[in-house]
Formats: C-alpha cells, structure tokens, sequence
C-alpha cells in the first residue's frame, strides 16, 4: 500500500480538474530541495546537473517578508515546452511524473482559501530561502542555470561519461557571452571537476 505523500505534515493534493490544469500550462510550480532527489530518481537520472539542464528552468522566484526586510527567493521550475506548457504535461493533459510532481504543484489546488495557499508558498519559499543561505545543491544548480542558459543565453553541449556525469561543458565560440563567461563559469564548476571550453557547437 501506497504511504501518502506529505510535505510539512500537509498531504498533497490529486484535483486534475480543468482550473488546476491551466495552472500547468501557465504557471511554473516552483521546486522545493527535496524535489530535486525525488524527481531526478523518478526520472531514473543519477546526475543531478544533468537532470537539472534537461528538465528545469533558474526562476526569478518570489520576494517575502522576512524580520530582516525583504528578500528575493530564486527558485527552480520545470522546463516549458514551446507552447508555453510545462514539459511534464502530457498529450492528454496529465502529469507525467505526478506522482513526484514539485512541492508548488502537489500541495495546491483550486479549492484551496487564499490564506491556505498563501501559508503553504511561504513554507516553501522558507526551505528554498535556507537551501540559498547555506549555499546547497538547489542554489548551485539555479546559478550554473541561470549563468550559462538562462542571463547570458549562450548555446553549447554537454559531454558526459560513461556514468552519465557531466565532465565538459563546450559554449558556443560565436555566443556573444561565451568569451566573458567562461572564466567564470570555469571556477564555479571547476570543485565539480567539469571543464569549460570554447568551441563549434
């Protein structure tokens, strides 16, 4: 039997009623940290960079309220298809990977109070907030989206090994950034033992 899903001792939701699917083909539901080992087993993808650049996008998130003032949370999203809709929405509008979907997704529905929704985004933006204070996995993996994909819209590929780890990252030579990131991009990967070259992609 099935152990029900739980996050913050709120159980998830299963409404796949019409208003709940146009937030998947509208609105990015936002990762917590726990979402991205879930979704990446899910998935069966070991490398979790890999599954990152496959499947997510590095979000300008959410501003909240903190005791220090105002604070802009990033946060990590799934990837859209070109018609706008999230990637895991399939041809008949279903979830792909539902039963792992994002904390933004699985905790929410239409029936929900403004004030319930409210409370449930601020417990998740809280644990995105932590993850970025104490420089995780989740705040790596939206900086190496952001800087390569996302800010300086540079092209390129990503070689693998055997495994299926990353181990080179080739920017298009042509790209406009590539020449005034690499350097960058270079020591922010190079404790990840990844190289970054410049080249014909």
């Amino acid at each position: 039997m099935e152990t029900e899903r739980t996050e913050f001792g709120v159980a998830r939701t299963v409404c796949a009623c019409s208003a709940c699917i146009a937030n998947c083909r509208f609105i990015a539901g936002s990762l917590i940290p726990a979402d991205l080992h879930r979704i990446a087993v899910y998935l069966n993808e070991s490398d979790l960079t890999r599954f990152a650049f496959d499947n997510l996008l590095a979000s300008t998130g959410a501003i909240i309220y903190t005791r220090s003032g105002l604070i802009c949370v990033r946060t990590l999203v799934p990837a859209r298809r070109a018609d706008g809709a999230c990637r895991f929405l399939t041809a008949g509008d279903r979830c792909s990977i539902h039963v792992v979907s994002p904390y933004s997704c699985a905790l929410f529905d239409c029936s929900q109070s403004r004030e319930e929704a409210d409370a449930l985004s601020l417990r998740g933006l809280m644990e995105i907030a932590k993850a970025w204070q104490r420089g995780e996995l989740y705040a790596q993996l939206w900086l190496k989206l952001y800087l390569v994909r996302d800010a300086f819209q540079v092209s390129g590929l990503v070689e693998l090994d055997a495994g299926g780890k990353v181990i080179k990252i080739v920017l298009n030579q042509r790209a406009a950034w590539a020449k005034r990131c690499i350097s960058a991009l270079t020591a922010l990967l190079k404790p990840e033992q990844v190289a970054v070259i410049l080249g014909e992609t």
